[in-house]
């Protein structure tokens, strides 16, 4: 073949990859639950922050956080994460009137190459509920983010991911991480919809105690750097055991 011919049919390989990804995952999208499943009771909560350096916006989640709508046990574990601002602070501070919150100073030599994956683990070991869920703490979940991720956790579903609406932002650069930010959140919504799930983020993200306790925790994954969502969601549903599900 000439290098003419070559090209196009690279160009035809190429846009035929691109058009079949679009249509599965839009099938997918299409193809997720159109509510949440019906869930009985109200499992205790534990909502899991990272914070390190945070004293800008850490003030904003806790807020957040603390307008939840869900009536069943609800705690938040911040874990300050070797910050060098006032994060731990403004933590202490909130736990003297706010007793659901409860401060973690994370250990300087973390168990895990990543510090927030450490950071993380100490957070879930100093929780109690049955239900783990993970947000940042630039993040501001609304009202009802830990009751319509409860909502999911149906028998048999041991892992929710949801997505994470950035704020509005302004300038060329930042429209364009919002707009990244989208696409990410449609490869999650519509892999998960075809019941392969590729990603998911930490920012909004839920799980059970049992599944975490049953993996071992993060010691799979503890070599790597990152990959406390999108790894841990890979071995979640490698398991077999356990169905997973998008809020």
């Amino acid at each position: 073949m000439e290098l003419m011919d070559l090209q196009k049919a690279g160009l035809l390989l190429s846009g035929a990859v691109y058009v079949g990804s679009v249509l599965w995952l839009w099938r997918g999208l299409n193809g997720r639950r159109s509510g949440p499943a019906l869930v009985s009771d109200q499992p205790s909560v534990s909502a899991i922050v990272a914070a390190r350096d945070e004293e800008a916006t850490l003030p904003h989640c806790l807020d957040a956080l603390a307008r939840q709508d869900y009536k069943g046990a609800f705690e938040v574990i911040v874990v300050d994460d070797r910050s060098r601002d006032q994060t731990w602070d403004i933590i202490a501070a909130k736990a003297e009137t706010w007793p659901v919150l409860k401060g973690v100073q994370a250990t300087p030599d973390g168990q895990f190459r990543c510090p927030k994956k450490s950071a993380l683990a100490e957070g879930i070991a100093a929780s109690t509920g049955e239900i783990l869920l993970f947000t940042d703490a630039d993040c501001r979940p609304p009202a009802d983010w830990v009751r319509s991720m409860v909502a999911h956790f149906a028998p048999g579903i041991g892992l929710v991911a949801g997505y994470a609406r950035p704020d509005p932002v302004s300038g060329v650069l930042a429209k364009v991480l919002a707009v990244d930010n989208i696409g990410v959140g449609a490869l999650g919504a519509g892999s998960f919809g075809m019941g392969h799930p590729l990603s998911c983020t930490g920012r909004n993200l839920g799980y059970r105690r049992q599944v975490y306790d049953e993996l071992g925790g993060f010691a799979q994954i503890g070599h790597l750097i990152g990959a406390d969502d999108g790894k841990f969601l890979r071995l979640v549903s490698a398991m077999g055991s356990w169905e997973l599900a998008f809020n």
